[in-house]
């Protein structure tokens, strides 16, 4: 009783004295991200626009229709726009209301990470270096900057693994892979609402991005690797499935009907599967080190994955009663290792899913965008190990210090360098825009202004028309694309063209990559006329 009285003092104490610290840094993150986004609004890409555009399209009517072509949108599941949507109709600004949004989803990863961290470690240090390492994140900063849908599925994907956390640990005291001893009492009934909401979740990750998929390999793969009957089993992936995968596969259907294609037109990709792989690699250490410190960073994550392996092996094949340890720290011990389990199947599934992606079709090169989901598993993964680690080493005072000042120095890698890389990036968005297409250099554009002044029934097409729908609020498109779907087509734009007595181009001095025609290919179908020239580009008029 009076050792129980103690661990509730230390909880109560570690409760009051951490949790106002984990607060005070989520706000930060909010701070950060709206610090950066202050002067030109969230950092813009064409996906970002794209999301804009169909958010007003569904305000308009339309339905969701992509930007740049007359089309139905279904490169992007739904989820993001419509959240959008109802932002536009409080009648809010979006370009700086998403800073807000993805401000607080930020600040609430961190939290919640922090917090999850403590219940389950009950160790106040590692859910303040948790959330720091959250904070000072280079991807998960990059990402809450745009207005892109990446920190809202990272959001949807941490509320995923806790819910599957919830629902193994109350199903069982050990590691999935091991069976229920004939001693500990059933709480399957009490624990199906946490698998219901781990497949919420999960379908909402895969309502955000199409690589919510992984969140649900993920889920059926740790359910499929539980010591119960294999009819059990079955029935918990078919429920898991079905409402994780169900909202996405009507979507994806929905695609199909409307374009004959279920995600969108893709091309093959033009990086290999070596090429990918050194990028992932890359990409990863210069999280934690700088570009000369490459080897290092491969080493930190290389021996956490080793011993949280490790650790896995010592609690399925029961050597924890081998070493000196209570019971208590047994099941604390394995209630980690169910974390680091689930952490580590998704790092593994998603890193496999992106490689291969990107080695059979053309997106992005792998970067801080694409691989921001796999920080916050490997921050957690890292934590969970050490804390497991603890639990199954000798409890001595002296190797729990040592233990603890080791986490804390491989962790400042983690802190430290990334932290000044932001407060460096924060200043200059702070001064110079965002990134991207909010900046200085596009709000001072003479091709923008000009465009601004041109009457609201001409046609505008542009080799950048998100820069001009974003910056002079008139709707615009691309030029024909050489390859796509019959939306993008030389002939599309023909009917245009025939249908429209002033049809302009706005042409930028930037390079586009020649996916679309260029001027002088357009010569070849159409009359083209240079209206006027300017620093940045030159205005066409287009005829038959």
């Amino acid at each position: 009783m009076q050792i129980e009285n103690k661990t509730y003092k230390y909880d109560l104490i570690n409760l009051c004295v951490t949790v106002p610290f984990l607060v005070l840094i989520a706000a930060c993150g909010v701070l950060l991200v709206l610090y950066s986004t202050s002067k030109y609004g969230s950092a813009i890409t064409h996906d970002s626009v794209a999301y804009i555009y169909a958010a007003e399209s569904i305000l308009s009517g339309k339905g969701m229709q992509y930007f740049g072509y007359d089309s139905p949108l279904v490169q992007w599941p739904p989820l993001f726009p419509l959240i959008l949507a109802g932002m536009k109709s409080a009648g809010v600004n979006l370009i700086f209301a998403s800073a807000h949004f993805n401000g607080i989803i930020y600040a609430l990863v961190i939290l919640i990470s922090g917090l999850w961290i403590l219940k389950n470690t009950r160790n106040g240090i590692f859910a303040i270096i948790g959330s720091l390492a959250l904070l000072a994140s280079i991807p998960l900063y990059y990402v809450s900057r745009f207005i892109w849908s990446e920190t809202l599925f990272i959001f949807f994907t941490l509320l995923f693994f806790i819910s599957m956390d919830n629902y193994i640990e109350k199903t069982y005291t050990k590691v999935p892979l091991q069976k229920k001893t004939s001693e500990e009492p059933s709480t399957e009934k009490s624990s199906i609402k946490f698998l219901i909401l781990a497949s919420i979740f999960a379908a909402l990750a895969c309502l955000t991005r199409y690589i919510g998929i992984t969140v649900v390999i993920t889920g059926a793969m740790v359910l499929l690797i539980q010591k119960k009957k294999v009819f059990n089993r079955l029935l918990e992936i078919v429920l898991f499935g079905a409402i994780s995968s169900v909202p996405t596969v009507i979507w994806v259907v929905r695609n199909y009907l409307l374009t004959g294609t279920l995600t969108g037109g893709r091309f093959p990709s033009q990086n290999g599967i070596n090429e990918n792989i050194e990028l992932f690699f890359k990409t990863i250490s210069l999280w934690i080190a700088p570009t000369y410190s490459e080897n290092m960073a491969y080493l930190i994550i290389g021996i956490f994955i080793f011993i949280a392996i490790i650790i896995i092996l010592i609690c399925k094949i029961n050597l924890t009663s081998q070493v000196s340890i209570s019971a208590s720290n047994n099941v604390n011990a394995n209630n980690n290792v169910n974390k680091i389990i689930i952490l580590l199947i998704f790092s593994i599934i998603y890193s496999v899913y992106l490689l291969l992606s990107a080695s059979t079709v053309s997106f992005d090169s792998i970067n801080n965008r694409l691989l921001s989901p796999i920080y916050i598993a490997l921050i957690l993964l890292m934590l969970f190990t050490i804390a497991a680690f603890i639990d199954i080493a000798s409890k001595g005072k002296v190797n729990m210090i040592l233990i603890t000042i080791l986490a804390a120095l491989l962790f400042s890698s983690w802190i430290v360098y990334p932290l000044s890389e932001i407060r460096d990036d924060a200043n200059y968005s702070y001064e110079n825009g965002a990134g991207i297409l909010s900046s200085k250099w596009w709000e001072q554009s003479p091709l923008i202004e000009y465009v601004r002044e041109l009457p609201s029934d001409f046609v505008i097409c542009s080799n950048c028309p998100d820069a001009v729908y974003i910056h002079s609020g008139k709707i615009s498109r691309y030029p024909p694309k050489k390859e796509g779907l019959h939306w993008y087509g030389i002939r599309q734009f023909e009917k245009i063209v025939e249908e429209n007595e002033n049809v302009y181009i706005i042409w930028f001095d930037v390079d586009v990559g020649e996916s679309i025609y260029n001027i002088q290919e357009l010569q070849e179908y159409f009359r083209i006329e240079v209206i006027d020239k300017l620093y940045d580009g030159i205005i066409y008029s287009v005829h038959q």
